[in-house]
């Protein structure tokens, strides 16, 4: 498989492994459009969360189905995250994130030990919150870095198969 058709294809891995939701500068969104007219939800308190917040997501293969998410800041919670629909699951609530991706960057695989590496660095805001989040208001950068490795099929060479990937992706905003 030549070089440039590996990177695409761990592009999507990548993406596949940070959410669902995830926008590229260039792509429309990835999410339905919400139809028009008059609100019928009455106005939400806030919780009483303000100030920085972090988010840990941690994902691994082999490994755990979903990642494993910790937050600190304006609030402390260990969960997890539910890529399919890009929701980070705590035990007193859920928190769905949209991503905006601007910047992607490649490395590797190198031939002799078939590793490789991608970062995506971005935006990303909090579009719902339910339980003791709701009302949860937040949004600022991100940044994913996925490290992993190809089967190897030779002496210096490497084949398609992921055996081994590790991303860790932090998201840090203001809370209000």
């Amino acid at each position: 498989m030549p070089r440039t058709t590996r990177l695409a294809a761990l592009a999507v891995v990548l993406a596949a492994t940070t959410g669902g939701l995830i926008h590229t500068a260039a792509g429309a969104s990835a999410a339905p459009a919400r139809p028009a007219g008059p609100a019928h939800h009455a106005v939400a308190a806030r919780p009483a969360y303000s100030g920085r917040e972090v988010f840990k997501i941690v994902a691994r293969m082999p490994g755990p189905q979903h990642a494993t998410v910790q937050a600190w800041g304006a609030f402390k919670a260990t969960g997890h995250f539910i890529r399919k629909q890009a929701t980070i699951t705590f035990p007193k609530g859920r928190i769905i994130v949209r991503r905006h991706v601007q910047k992607i960057t490649y490395s590797g695989p190198d031939l002799q030990t078939c590793r490789f590496s991608i970062v995506e660095r971005g935006t990303f805001v909090v579009k719902k919150a339910t339980g003791r989040y709701h009302g949860l208001h937040e949004s600022g950068h991100f940044t994913s870095r996925l490290h992993g490795r190809l089967k190897q099929t030779g002496t210096n060479q490497c084949g398609s198969k992921i055996v081994a990937k590790r991303t860790v992706t932090f998201e840090i905003g203001k809370a209000s």
